[in-house]
């Protein structure tokens, strides 16, 4: 049976923790950048249509801006790149109070993944404690067999040694031995 290493116990929370929260967490970062955008549309809307006649060189493509929420700098991501003012990923194009529905609505999506990261951590530290207990695959499935489904594929099988095709009559005949004597 295979023993466990302390990389082949990382690489298997990661898999683990990317089973049970991947998909949440793409979701929630997916609402994220869907507020940037809206965001995005917030600020430069009004002026869309004159900022793109502009030549493609005079203001940046970027994946974000930088706001203030109630007094406090918040990064935006959109969901890809778009236009924005001179330096707007460094300086807050719009200062916001806070209370306006944009905002309520980034300040859940921010929680939301903060949320989903945080559990994450508490799981790998779980995760971690339980293959640090075990030191084999076999104790690994003893002690927790649902397991097995997600982590059967860390699990070296042992390999049948392929002995070389030996011709002995050749090499008998070349030896000077009887030939069909193994």
């Amino acid at each position: 049976m295979s023993r466990l290493t302390n990389g082949l116990r990382k690489r298997m929370a990661q898999s683990v923790l990317n089973n049970a929260f991947e998909v949440k967490q793409k979701e929630a970062e997916r609402n994220l950048h869907l507020v940037g955008d809206k965001f995005h549309a917030d600020i430069y809307g009004a002026h869309l249509k004159a900022m793109q006649s502009l030549p493609k060189s005079w203001l940046p493509m970027n994946w974000g801006i930088r706001i203030a929420i109630a007094g406090q700098n918040h990064d935006v991501r959109f969901s890809e790149q778009r236009i924005i003012g001179k330096d707007h990923h460094y300086y807050r194009p719009k200062l916001y109070a806070g209370d306006e529905p944009i905002c309520i609505e980034f300040i859940k999506a921010t929680d939301a993944c903060d949320k989903l990261k945080n559990e994450r951590q508490a799981m790998e530290q779980e995760v971690e404690a339980i293959l640090n207990s075990v030191q084999t695959f076999k104790k690994l499935w003893e002690v927790c067999p649902a397991s097995k489904s997600i982590l059967e594929k860390f699990e070296a099988k042992p390999m049948t040694a392929m002995l070389p095709a030996i011709q002995f009559d050749k090499v008998n005949a070349a030896l000077g031995l009887p030939v069909g004597a193994v």
